[in-house]
């Protein structure tokens, strides 16, 4: 806990090339997700949930257990990153999701202001350097 926020982070994510935290989908992933406990601030993965920042080349990459887990621990924010390509900020049932990678440095960094007190997610517009 940072000054009243709590927070929980895991760096799995489905079976991607030879990478490390690689695990197969279903069982293995669902027991590292269950692991995640209500009431937290801000979740951190490495990978995205299902449909949410997932899309990589043409193919959904994301992980549907995680997304039950977020669906159950309701955090007010789920930060992850691993796909590059669709990084961006969605409300999705009262859950800010970020995926806040740069794409080969393309992409302006992610910067959210959250308060604790209201669980109230906002997104910063920071201009770009120049």
């Amino acid at each position: 806990m940072i000054d009243g926020v709590r927070f929980w982070g895991g760096p799995w994510q489905p079976d991607f090339h030879s990478w490390a935290f690689n695990l197969p989908r279903g069982a293995p992933l669902a027991a590292k997700w269950a692991m995640i406990p209500d009431g937290i601030d801000v979740l951190i993965t490495h990978g995205p949930p299902a449909g949410i920042g997932d899309g990589a080349d043409g193919v959904r990459a994301g992980c549907a257990d995680l997304l039950a887990a977020v669906r159950r621990a309701r955090p007010a924010l789920h930060l992850f990153g691993h796909i590059h390509q669709d990084g961006g900020l969605w409300e999705v049932d009262g859950v800010m999701f970020a995926n806040v990678t740069s794409w080969e440095c393309e992409r302006a960094p992610t910067v959210i202001d959250y308060d604790p007190a209201t669980r109230r997610v906002t997104p910063v517009a920071v201009p770009p350097a120049g």
